[in-house]
């Protein structure tokens, strides 16, 4: 029984030994890369991806670390190709790397501030200058105008507050039907009231903000009017008391 024992930690020694010298024959036959990365202020680059490639096209990769350190071992000995890269920095590429066998080369790498890039989509479909295509215009129809106030003077000043200041001594420009420095119409007649519908057409005497344009009914206005009528008689007048 102890004979086995023995023997079993000299082949236990003699299978350690022989690991070693594998380890040490591959560590003499390859080597290893090392380094610091940093920006171009000495600050340190955390998570900078560095990829190694040889001639052969074999890859290997690695992370500097929060100190900015990497390491990558057990490399052929030859020439390599550098990438590294990190966000918001520029690319950076270092070509013709020799790594020797048995030997750690040092390489620290700098990592220029890259530029922000932003991209702007325009929509021409969306731009128009037409009349109906002007998102601040206010268009007020019979519900809207069923609340504004009756008589024409109030009306045309609520129409003139909405309108805002004009380009003229009197505020807004008012439109008719079309034709402008008319009196303002009876309400019930009015069919829509445009406000900033299209400030820079050139029918316009103010271009820009302030403008109020009305439509009326078609065809004759709606007939309006009143009536009385009185009716006296001797039997529905009082008696004289002094009769």
């Amino acid at each position: 029984m102890n004979s086995f024992a023995s023997s079993l930690k000299i082949y236990a020694s003699a299978l350690l030994l022989i690991v070693s010298a594998i380890s040490v024959v591959s560590q003499q036959s390859t080597g290893s890369l090392k380094g610091t990365v940093k920006d171009q202020l000495g600050a340190l680059v955390v998570g900078a991806s560095i990829v190694v490639k040889n001639g052969k096209n074999s890859e290997r990769t690695a992370t500097s670390d929060d100190n900015g350190d990497y390491v990558i071992r057990s490399l052929p000995p030859g020439r390599y190709d550098l990438t590294i890269t990190a966000p918001g920095f520029n690319t950076l590429e270092e070509k013709n790397v020799e790594l020797r066998a048995g030997k750690t080369t040092t390489l620290n790498m700098e990592l220029t501030i890259g530029m922000l890039e932003q991209t702007v989509v325009v929509d021409n479909n969306g731009i128009s200058t037409d009349a109906d295509r002007n998102a601040d215009a206010i268009v007020l129809r019979e519900r809207e105008l069923a609340a504004l106030p009756d008589d024409p003077d109030a009306l045309a000043a609520a129409l003139q507050a909405m309108a805002g200041p004009g380009g003229g001594e009197n505020g807004a420009q008012v439109k008719v039907d079309g034709f402008s420095n008319g009196q303002m119409p009876p309400k019930e007649t009015i069919r829509e009231v445009r406000i900033n519908q299209n400030p820079y057409s050139a029918e316009n005497e103010w271009p820009g903000w302030g403008g109020i344009e009305i439509f009326t009914q078609p065809g004759s206005d709606k007939f309006h009017g009143s009536t009385t009528f009185s009716f006296t008689d001797e039997s529905l007048n009082s008696r004289n008391p002094f009769a």
